[in-house]
C-alpha cells in the first residue's frame, strides 16, 4: 500500500501555518496523570495494577507520549475499502474522503439517530454557515483560544480574509448573542450537525480516525450557574453514555478521560468522583496546574484501536471565557443581565470516527477469535485427543480469515 494511500506522506507538512496560542500552549502544557476509581482512590499510574485493563494502559501511554504520527495505517482503512465504505479522493486535499453508497447509508444512519438523540434530550437545531471572516473581532481572538489549525481562504490581496469552521461554536455563540434570552429559558441548548474542517498536521491523518474534513454533531447548552451547568454536565455525561451504546458501543469498548484544573478539582472533587462511578471503571485523569484553555473541565470517551492509538467520541466541555467574550447575556430574576456558562458537547463526536471506530472494534474481535480457536486447535492435538486438527468450523474460520495488514497472525 503506498504511504500517500494512508495520509502519510511526511511527518510535518510543510507550509506556512498560522498557529493559535491555544495550540501553542497545548504542545507546551506541563499537567500530570492519574488514576481514578469507583472506590475513590487516586492512584500514580506507575502505582496503578493496569491487569485486565490493557487498553486503559495504552490510552495512558499513548496522552503521555503525545505522538499522533501515523506510523502504520491501523486495520480498518483495508475494511472501509474492501466493505464500500469509503475511500481516499486523489482529486482532494488529504483527509478528505469520498463515500459510497454502502458508506453514506451507515454514515446517514448514525448523523440521524444522534439527531434524534439530541432533539428528545431537549436541543433545538439550528444551521449556520461555514465560513466566517478572520477579521471579525471577536472570532479573531476565539481562534486563538481554539486548539485547532484552519483552513484559511487568502482574499485578492493576498492575505486570509475567511476561515473554514472548526467547530459549530462561532455560529451558535453569534447566535445566542443576537437572542433575547430569559433565566426561564436556561438551561438553553442548541444543535447543529454539519461538516467541519480542521488542517491536521498530514503526517497525522489516517482513514476516518483523523481527518481534514469531518461531519460533528455539536451542541452548546447556556446555564445560569455553575451550579446548573455541573449538573447539566453530569446529564450530558449519562447521555452521550446512552447514545453510545446504541451506535453498538459498551463501556469496555471506550476508555474515559477526565481533565480538569487543579482549582476546580479541589473545590468539586466529589463530583468529578460522582462521575467516575458513573463510568462504572477506572478512568485516567489529567490534571492542569492552571487554565490554559477557556474549559474547566472536559471528559472524552477514547477508542483505542489495534495500533493502540486513541481517538476520542464524545466529549463534553465546560466553558468559563466564551459568553463573555461573545457579549452572550441571560435576564435573571431580579432584571438583571448575567453571563451564562456554556457547556460544548458532541455526543457521539464526529460520525465518520464512530465507524472508523466500529470497524476497528470488528477487526479486534475476530483477531481474538481466531487466537482463541488457534489455542484450541493448539491444546486439542497436544492432549491427544482422537480430533488430528481444528473442528470444522474452527478450521473453516481460520482459512478465511484475511488479515488486513499482512501481520503476522496464526491464519
Amino acid at each position: 500500500m503506498a504511504s500517500e494511500d494512508v495520509g502519510v506522506a511526511a511527518a510535518v507538512e510543510v507550509e506556512e501555518e498560522r498557529k493559535s496560542a491555544a495550540l501553542e500552549a497545548e504542545e507546551k502544557v506541563a499537567s500530570h496523570f492519574f488514576i481514578l476509581t469507583p472506590s475513590g482512590e487516586e492512584i500514580p499510574p506507575e502505582d496503578f495494577d493496569f491487569e485486565g485493563r490493557e487498553n486503559l494502559w495504552k490510552f495512558y501511554i499513548y496522552e503521555k507520549a503525545k505522538r499522533r504520527e501515523v506510523e502504520r495505517a491501523p486495520p480498518h482503512v483495508e475494511l472501509m475499502r474492501r466493505l464500500e465504505i469509503a475511500d481516499y479522493e486523489p482529486a482532494s486535499d488529504p483527509g478528505n474522503l469520498r463515500f459510497y453508497p454502502k458508506g453514506k447509508l451507515v454514515k446517514s444512519l448514525i448523523e440521524d439517530f444522534v439527531r434524534s438523540a439530541v432533539e428528545e434530550f431537549g436541543a433545538s437545531e439550528v444551521e449556520t454557515p461555514l465560513m466566517y471572516g478572520i477579521m471579525h473581532p471577536t472570532l479573531s481572538e476565539y481562534l486563538n483560544r481554539f486548539p485547532a489549525r484552519q483552513y484559511e481562504i487568502v482574499g485578492k490581496h493576498g492575505k486570509p480574509e475567511l476561515f473554514l469552521r472548526f467547530a459549530a461554536c462561532f455560529g451558535q455563540f453569534l447566535l445566542a448573542k443576537d437572542a433575547s434570552i430569559s433565566y426561564r429559558n436556561l438551561p438553553l441548548r442548541l444543535f447543529e450537525l454539519a461538516a467541519s474542517f480542521r488542517k491536521e498536521k498530514r503526517g497525522e491523518l489516517v482513514g476516518l480516525r483523523r481527518l481534514r474534513k469531518f461531519t460533528m454533531p455539536d451542541m452548546h447548552t447556556f446555564c445560569k450557574s455553575e451550579e446548573e451547568a455541573i449538573e447539566e454536565f453530569k446529564r450530558q455525561f449519562g447521555l452521550c453514555m446512552r447514545v453510545l451504546e446504541e451506535i453498538g458501543f459498551s463501556k469496555e469498548d471506550y476508555e474515559v478521560a477526565i481533565r480538569f484544573t487543579r482549582d476546580f478539582y479541589e473545590a468539586h472533587r466529589d463530583f468529578i468522583q460522582e462521575l467516575v462511578r458513573m463510568a462504572g471503571k477506572p478512568v485516567l485523569a489529567e490534571m492542569w496546574e492552571e487554565r490554559f484553555f477557556y474549559f474547566v473541565l472536559k471528559f472524552e470517551f477514547n477508542f483505542v484501536d489495534a495500533t493502540g492509538k486513541a481517538s476520542a467520541l464524545s466529549t463534553v466541555q465546560i466553558d468559563v471565557e466564551n459568553a463573555r467574550r461573545y457579549g452572550i447575556k441571560y435576564v435573571d430574576a431580579n432584571g438583571e443581565e448575567k453571563h451564562p456558562i456554556i457547556l460544548h458537547c458532541s455526543p457521539s463526536g464526529a460520525i465518520e470516527r464512530c465507524i472508523y471506530a466500529l470497524l476497528e472494534r470488528a477487526f479486534l474481535k475476530m483477531e481474538r477469535e481466531i487466537r482463541f480457536a488457534y489455542a484450541a486447535c493448539l491444546a486439542l492435538s497436544n492432549a491427544g485427543s482422537h480430533y488430528s486438527s481444528c473442528d470444522e468450523a474452527s478450521a473453516s474460520r481460520i482459512a478465511s480469515f484475511k488479515c488486513p495488514q499482512k501481520r503476522r497472525h496464526p491464519c
